[in-house]
């Protein structure tokens, strides 16, 4: 057994506890973008982990409740600004519903440390307990903005390349590895006992022994994306503040300038053009209106609507990312998967009071449905629009279905201000190079836009809220990785383990 559970341990007193789990909260803040102290990271849950020892379930709840709710009041503390500009809430809502998101996103940890604690209670050890629940839960709990504990890590990309193989969810395995070590060695102290050679070995060794292979594996996906064929892509950055539009003149210079640079495909951010275009005559209207003119391959955001079914429905509107060719007639079109609530739905806005829906000022759009790649000249490109390419599980299945050889992100983060949030977002769209080794192009309204390779290295980034236009340069890659075969095993597996953990006693046990 790695690490039994010791009854005769006393508890800390509650007001320790709490001490310690606020701690772990702190720890965890300076790993997240822009400061990126990632060894604080790999080591912020050892004083929650020693709070939790001999603690009854309810009050391990409550424990890893605080420490997550204090990281993330401070971590998303930018929601404020957003819902008083996005949402239009008035200053004393807004922070109530920063602290609301916080508390929800407490309960993820919190039902983790309680679980943990419940199957160490029935004799099953506390470590490996502690971090199949901490994936199970993080992988399970439903989020409005997902993250992982790898969006903490800074400028660490040797650890980050073991996404190849199971996700974020194996790279969080790997970062909780060095806390349990040194929490093992804390509550062996507490007891009296020796530390488990075999908790603190495995948590220090394995993060250590990946991060090597991630410096080797690094090199080699370097020296292959050098061999592989190279296309320059302009990126139009706007500066568009909230809730504008960039002017259709100014884009359309940007990218004749671009694509007399040497650019070979442009890209324009999410929703650039201001007109909504109708299903029936898009493929009219915006070549005559927009694109005509452009003389390169261009990819841009653009918003779409259709009638209703039935007569007094509402109209159907999409977020949608449209591929124009050379002559400007429309190749390929992409509808947004996955809407951001409150933002571009709001739910059961159907069945809520009128007083009620008018508090939120949130779009009505219709989700894309199916795999629907941009093909041109032999390309294939997966679009992505805005929070989309921070969802690794929805990712994998596009490039599953679609195959294509570059990534790109079209997204409007002005909403969020000159804050931590674009940033973050950057970090966490990281993560879907490595995963799928493929290069992934972000081009945004505010910034920063720039390229990310396969190797998961953020290049040739811009500023925020600057209008600036450049060519980076992308190598197009094909061929899978094992996260795309075996996608979120990692979270399968620990849930079934917990599942297990609370069912079943060890032989000793029964």
């Amino acid at each position: 057994m790695l690490n039994a559970s010791v009854p005769s341990l006393q508890p800390l007193p509650l007001r320790s506890a709490l001490a310690l789990s606020a701690l772990s909260g702190l720890l965890f803040v300076p790993g997240f973008p822009p400061v990126g102290w990632w060894p604080c990271t790999l080591v912020a849950f050892a004083p929650l982990y020693r709070a939790l020892a001999g603690q009854t379930p309810a009050r391990a709840l409550l424990l890893g409740w605080t420490s997550l709710f204090l990281s993330s009041t401070l971590v998303f503390s930018w929601l404020v600004g957003t819902l008083r500009a996005f949402g239009g809430l008035p200053l004393p809502l807004a922070i109530l519903g920063l602290l609301l998101l916080s508390a929800w996103h407490g309960l993820r940890l919190g039902l983790a440390t309680a679980l943990a604690v419940r199957a160490e209670g029935r004799g099953w050890p506390a470590a490996p307990t502690f971090a199949v629940s901490v994936l199970a839960l993080e992988w399970l709990f439903p989020l409005i903005f997902t993250w992982n504990l790898a969006t903490a890590m800074g400028d660490n990309g040797a650890l980050l390349q073991s996404a190849e193989l199971g996700g974020p969810l194996l790279v969080d395995l790997l970062i909780l590895g060095p806390s349990l070590a040194l929490g093992e060695l804390w509550r062996s102290r507490a007891e009296g006992r020796s530390p488990s050679a075999a908790v603190v070995g495995v948590g220090l060794m394995l993060p250590a022994l990946a991060a090597g292979w991630g410096v080797i594996r690094m090199g080699q996906i370097t020296e292959r994306q050098a061999g592989a064929p190279e296309l320059r892509v302009g990126l139009v950055q706007p500066n568009v503040r909230t809730g504008g539009d960039a002017a259709v003149s100014d884009l359309q210079a940007s990218t004749r300038a671009l694509a007399a640079a040497g650019a070979e495909l442009v890209v324009w951010p999410e929703t650039a053009i201001h007109t909504s275009y109708n299903d029936l005559t898009y493929q009219k209207t915006i070549p005559e209106q927009v694109t005509g003119s452009l003389g390169i391959p261009t990819i841009f955001g653009v918003r779409t609507w259709r009638l209703g079914a039935t007569e007094g429905a509402p109209k159907v509107r999409h977020n949608s990312v449209m591929l124009a060719a050379r002559d400007g007639s429309i190749l390929g079109r992409y509808d947004k998967h996955r809407l951001l609530v409150f933002g571009e739905y709001t739910p059961f806005s159907e069945i809520l009071p009128a007083w009620a829906s008018g508090l939120v000022r949130g779009g009505r759009y219709t989700p894309g449905v199916g795999p629907q790649p941009l093909e041109w000249d032999g390309h294939r490109v997966q679009a992505l629009v805005c929070y989309e390419d921070i969802l690794a599980g929805f990712v994998n299945e596009q490039v599953a279905a679609s195959q294509p050889d570059l990534l790109v992100n079209l997204t409007n983060d002005a909403w969020f201000g000159d804050s931590a949030e674009p940033w973050i977002h950057q970090a966490e769209a990281r993560l879907r190079a490595i995963e799928h080794r493929r290069f992934l192009v972000r081009a945004t309204n505010s910034g920063p836009s720039g390229v990310v390779d396969a190797t998961g290295t953020a290049t040739q980034l811009g500023g925020l809220f600057v209008a600036e236009d450049r060519i980076v340069h992308v190598r197009l890659l094909q061929g899978g990785t094992l996260y795309e075969r075996v996608g979120d095993a990692v979270g399968w597996i620990s849930s079934l383990v917990v599942a297990l953990l609370l069912l079943l006693r060890p032989r000793e046990h029964r």
